[in-house]
């Protein structure tokens, strides 16, 4: 393991989200601010840990950011002159799940040949309006894929509707692919999932990417009147 003490002795950087413009200066919204008219439905899992006394709305900041941290720790793996300023992570348990979902990352790609491309390049659609980074651009054992890592435990297939929405954001992807990386420990590779055609998904996300357009209208008019 890449770490003899990790919890006492990794640090990890801030981030900030990017902000997606058109070339006019248009600000259009990201693939994750799209998609999250579907995690409304969270509201059945709020109210299943509400009767266990946790308040969802603060175990969901940590698991973002235990997310967040995992995925700095891949980017600096596959690229060490990403790394950006430091500062520790004081909640041992986020630092413990991210560390966690790294080291299955590396079980991962023992088993595939990864030939990095672009990672966690910001990118705008112009054509469809609206923006997103991508994890990971990269030959996967010899085709070009969008790779998207995720902190859950298993592959669902609402995560292809993100990185459908991606591959529209780059050139002469042959695939896209999920990898769960979880945040339990695993003597083997995190299960991932690979998709070629991915129409569907992204008519989905097209949709949905009107309703945000329509509800952002309606909340306009609102404030107006």
């Amino acid at each position: 393991m890449p770490f003899d003490d990790p919890v006492a002795t990794r640090e990890f950087p801030k981030t900030k989200r990017p902000v997606y413009k058109l070339a006019d200066g248009t600000r259009v919204p990201s693939v994750t601010q799209i998609l999250d008219i579907k995690s409304k439905s969270i509201a059945g899992w709020a109210n299943r840990l509400g009767f266990i006394n946790i308040e969802y709305q603060v175990q969901m900041k940590r698991l973002a950011r235990a997310g967040t941290l995992a995925h700095t720790l891949i980017a600096d793996h596959l690229d060490p002159a990403k790394r950006i300023e430091d500062v520790v992570e004081p909640d041992g348990e986020i630092q413990r799940w991210a560390i966690t979902a790294f080291e299955n990352f590396l079980r991962w790609g023992l088993e595939h040949r990864v030939e990095p491309i672009n990672i966690e390049i910001p990118r705008v659609s112009e054509a469809f309006r609206y923006g997103g980074t991508p994890d990971l651009v990269a030959k996967i054992d010899g085709r070009i894929e969008i790779v998207d890592w995720k902190s859950s435990a298993r592959v669902y297939d609402d995560h292809f509707l993100q990185v459908a929405a991606y591959r529209q954001l780059a050139e002469g992807v042959e695939a896209v692919r999920v990898v769960a990386l979880g945040r339990e420990p695993r003597n083997d590779a995190p299960p991932d999932g690979v998709r070629v055609g991915t129409d569907t998904e992204f008519a989905i996300f097209q949709a949905l990417h009107h309703v945000h357009v329509l509800e952002k209208e309606l909340k306009e008019a609102r404030t107006d009147t």
